[in-house]
């Protein structure tokens, strides 16, 4: 080879060489180990910032002709950007569903404390404490302490929850709209 030639397959190898590579599917490292130069010096003649060694002038020609008679494998991998963009979809449908679940807990307790309240008359004229000290007694319990959480619950945890779901379901109907 002469040296023009030489000089030429140095300075537009860079053009070549990621094309090179695509065709025959292979990653950087595995096209670095073909050429017999080490990984960061492939990355950067393949950035153009550096040229192909004449270590590799052997190889570099014989690859080019091959990568001529086949076609290109098409890229297969998943675009990081998508794949970001789904998980953060993912991770919004169940934060959504945990709000959920979570406010109907705390409406679900706030309905057990009001029956609660309400049943207490009604069990206690079933089953007067004269008679049935023990249940009576434990009712009494129940409805005293269904009162108290119903008088110190608060609707700022559940109003705070439901905003944040609002917020979360707005994500995802942006998300899914794009």
């Amino acid at each position: 080879m002469s040296f023009f030639c030489l000089f030429a397959v140095k300075t537009q190898a860079f053009k070549k060489l990621k094309n090179i590579r695509l065709i025959f599917g292979i990653g950087q490292e595995a096209m670095a180990q073909l050429l017999g130069i080490s990984l960061s010096l492939f990355k950067m003649v393949e950035a153009g910032k550096r040229n192909l060694p004449s270590a590799a002038f052997p190889v570099f020609p014989w690859l080019a002709e091959e990568a001529k008679k086949l076609s290109p494998i098409e890229n297969t991998e998943i675009d990081s950007e998508t794949l970001d963009f789904e998980l953060e979809l993912l991770i919004l449908k169940k934060k959504k569903r945990l709000l959920e679940k979570e406010i109907v807990k705390i409406n679900l307790k706030r309905g057990q404390n009001h029956r609660l309240v309400q049943l207490g008359p009604a069990f206690n004229a079933q089953f007067p404490a004269a008679q049935f000290p023990s249940p009576s007694i434990k009712m009494d319990a129940l409805v005293y302490k269904a009162r108290i959480e119903i008088q110190n619950a608060e609707t700022k945890p559940e109003i705070l929850l439901q905003m944040e779901l609002e917020g979360v379901k707005t994500k995802i109907l942006f998300l899914e709209s794009r």
